[in-house]
């Protein structure tokens, strides 16, 4: 009888899975789809982002003075320079960052020509005490050294880029460039000193009564009138002066050295770069400018480079 055929075949089923171990997890694989039994392997994710900083020697352009004043004795100085920046790093291959270097300030001094800085002004008569036209005035016969003190500061901000050039043993070698700004402050400073004392030159100076126009200066030593004319201002007297200046300025570096692997987010970064911070000539001293007009650096840098995870 079919009825009786179905009913024991379904009995059968039954016995079959109750019965432990009879049935395999294959055998249910293809009746249910469950979880994918794959490895799953670990991915590491780094932000590419990371900061550094540096300590620099800089061999730097010295302030130039003028012609009058000869002392200065080279034209370069050695100084110090720190930086800070931050930056991403693409691939193995490429990276940029923007960067802050603040310049120690430089120093230069040196002492300018002598020059008449006369206590008094005194009538000079054709012929004394016989002859009482007055011809002029001689100024005392005495002299002063200008000493001049100048500094200048340097303060570069700079966005730049890096091609590395494969990484040895922990060692990658680079190559760089960079463009942006520099913003120069410059200070000059003159005082007049007496050669007889070294004292600060100070003086009250005032024309004799029915001085002849116009007034003619005449050597007192020689008694030939001065070519050309000095100045002198009337009254108190004090020459000395103190001017500054400041421009901002398109400057650009070229780099190369090399990094280290500290450990796997920290480099030693070793390199070499050179700046052109553009023209500066501000400041006019007695005479011609103060700073050279070109102001570079080569420095030697010693910095870290940290990794942010």
């Amino acid at each position: 009888m079919p009825t009786r055929k179905i009913l024991l075949r379904a009995i059968a089923v039954c016995a079959v899975a109750a019965s432990p171990g009879k049935l395999e997890a294959a055998d249910l694989g293809t009746l249910f789809s469950g979880p994918s039994q794959t490895s799953v392997q670990p991915v590491e994710f780094g932000t590419g982002w990371y900061i550094r900083g540096s300590v620099d020697g800089a061999w730097q352009t010295q302030p130039s003075l003028d012609p009058d004043f000869t002392s200065v004795p080279s034209a370069h100085s050695l100084d110090w320079a720190a930086e800070i920046g931050g930056g991403y790093q693409f691939n193995q291959w490429f990276r940029v960052d923007a960067t802050y270097t603040y310049y120690g300030e430089q120093q230069a001094s040196g002492n300018g020509a002598q020059v008449n800085c006369p206590a008094s002004l005194n009538p000079l008569y054709a012929n004394p005490p016989i002859d009482t036209i007055l011809l002029g005035v001689t100024p005392d016969p005495s002299q002063c050294t200008p000493k001049e003190s100048a500094s200048v500061q340097k303060n570069l901000f700079l966005a730049n880029g890096y091609v590395d050039l494969g990484t040895w043993a922990g060692v990658t070698p680079y190559v760089g460039a960079g463009a942006g700004a520099a913003y120069i402050y410059a200070n000059q400073t003159v005082n007049f000193t007496n050669n007889s004392n070294g004292s600060p030159y100070s003086a009250t100076l005032t024309l004799p009564a029915n001085y002849p126009v116009p007034l003619t200066y005449y050597n007192p030593i020689t008694g030939a009138p001065f070519n050309p004319q000095p100045h002198y201002n009337t009254g108190p007297q004090d020459w000395d002066y103190s001017k500054s200046a400041q421009k901002w300025s398109f400057a650009f570096a070229l780099m190369a050295g090399f990094s280290y692997d500290l450990t796997s987010n920290l480099k030693l970064d070793i390199g070499y770069r050179y700046v052109n911070f553009g023209s500066f000539s501000g400041i006019s001293s007695l005479s011609g400018a103060l700073f050279s007009n070109q102001v570079t650096t080569q420095e030697i840098r010693l910095g870290l480079r940290y990794l942010i995870d």
